[in-house]
Formats: structure tokens, sequence, C-alpha cells
């Protein structure tokens, strides 16, 4: 194994650690009908955001597509809330 694996694996266990510590501090705070959809699209955004930043996906992007895509998340998490 390479080197980056080490810290990539270390990340990945702290977070989902993380994550499950803070849905179940939500749920007891929150009903569950607003706390799984909210959990759901900020993972899919963080996971979209962060597939595109580790295969360098924005590197050739004009200022029009960061600012559409941007608008796309907004209104993904706006979705959720309203």
């Amino acid at each position: 194994m390479q080197w980056p694996t080490y810290p990539v694996l270390a990340v990945l266990i702290i977070t989902a650690i993380m994550q499950i510590i803070y849905l179940n501090v939500a749920l007891q705070h929150f009903e569950s009908r607003v706390v799984v959809p909210t959990q759901f699209v900020t993972f899919t955004i963080s996971a979209i955001t962060g597939s595109a930043i580790l295969y360098r996906d924005f590197e050739d992007v004009v200022a029009g597509r960061v600012a559409a895509f941007c608008r796309v998340l907004c209104q993904a998490w706006t979705s959720e809330h309203a």
C-alpha cells in the first residue's frame, strides 16, 4: 500500500464514527422525519463534492459552471428544508 492509504483510512474511520455520534444526538433532539433526509442530502452533497475534488473535476471549470453547481447544491439543500 502507498502512504496516503493510511491517512485516508484514518479519516474515513474517524468521520464514520463522528457521523454516527452526531446522527444519534440529532435523533435524540429532533424527529427522524427531519433528521434522516437532512443527513442523507448532506452526505450525498459531500460525497459528490469530495469525489469531484479527488478526481480533479474542478480544474478546468469556468466560473459559470461553478455558479451552476453551487446553485444546484443550494436548491437541493433548501428543497430539503421546505
